[in-house]
């Protein structure tokens, strides 16, 4: 019997955060989605791939399920020190069940705060799942890559979270090839390179070349190609595996809208061309009309709104190549 997790998610876009999920587990092939809701899901298999994906705060082995805690037991515990953490997602328990769980499943083991070996979660949705942490967000690190952070930034530069869904949207893997044809100051190949995809960039400013390539090094990252290309004249030896762009929008290009609606067309022709056959392109635009040029050559999957502000919604797509 393959080993059972309970992945809990950020709160702040359920629906980005399972369609990453589900993404993952098709191309990763590494375990199975039994139960998904929006704050939570319960896998079989090995959960590697599940602890790459930007909307998971923790991933828990689940060694017991009960209808009560009362009947947790000690029998699958590892051997060491632990603390216990209760979460609710029914919302009939708190904090303050803590001290009593701790008590019941503690056996012969070591309860501390202070370096503990392992932590427990319980947690109530519907059933109780006695849970032991393998995978809990580094926050800090994620943070510590957000754009004004980094050597060289722009201030429309989006957060390493998202960034990072964009790349595991793109139903690739450790060791393929991901391409940003608008690669800016290069947020999201730093996030592709650091879960081993290969890397290749590419923008029309050799400001923003420069600017990315400073970055990557200063992220240790150092197999990687930018180019200095205009989309129209971007060429590669070879077909990458999945693309991952913010495409340049209206409000801050300075662009015309019918140079903006020119600059779609090519760039959705050019994706089709460099992308392997029934390869994904997961990009970010503003307008969702701009998905015409599309037409024929991609087939429109997920579509995910995240406001930005009053003003303006950025759109993650989901695009499969066609053959044409």
């Amino acid at each position: 019997m393959n080993d059972r997790f309970f992945v809990e998610f950020s709160r702040e876009n359920s629906e980005a955060a399972k369609f990453e999920l589900l993404t993952v587990e098709k191309s990763s092939h590494s375990f199975t989605t039994a139960v998904l809701e929006d704050q939570f899901a319960i896998v079989e298999g090995r959960p590697d791939y599940i602890m790459d994906c930007s909307f998971v705060n923790y991933v828990s082995k689940i060694l017991e399920q009960k209808e009560s805690y009362h009947d947790f037991t000690d029998t699958y515990l590892p051997e060491g020190s632990f603390f216990t953490r209760v979460k609710d997602f029914d919302a009939c328990h708190n904090a303050n069940s803590e001290p009593e769980i701790g008590r019941i499943i503690k056996g012969d083991h070591t309860v501390t705060f202070k370096n503990p070996d392992f932590k427990v979660r319980a947690i109530h949705a519907g059933s109780w799942y006695l849970s032991v942490v393998v995978y809990e967000k580094d926050k800090k690190s994620m943070e510590a890559r957000r754009a004004p952070l980094r050597p060289f930034f722009s201030p429309i530069a989006i957060h390493p979270k998202y960034a990072r869904y964009l790349v595991n949207t793109t139903e690739t893997k450790p060791k393929d090839t991901i391409l940003d044809p608008f690669c800016g100051t290069g947020g999201i190949l730093l996030e592709a390179g650091l879960m081993g995809r290969r890397i290749k960039g590419n923008d029309f400013s050799l400001n923003m070349v420069k600017g990315a390539r400073l970055n990557l090094k200063y992220f240790n990252l150092k197999d990687y190609t930018i180019l200095n290309r205009d989309i129209a004249d971007l060429e590669l030896d070879t077909s990458v595996d999945g693309i991952a762009t913010d495409l340049p929008y209206g409000r801050n290009s300075n662009m015309k809208a019918e140079s903006l609606r020119d600059l779609y067309r090519t760039a959705f022709a050019k994706f089709h061309e460099l992308l392997k056959p029934g390869g994904v392109a997961s990009i970010i635009i503003s307008d969702t009309d701009l998905l015409v040029f599309a037409d024929g050559l991609f087939e429109s999957g997920k579509i995910v709104g995240v406001p930005q502000h009053r003003s303006l919604t950025r759109y993650f797509v989901h695009l499969k190549k066609l053959d044409t």
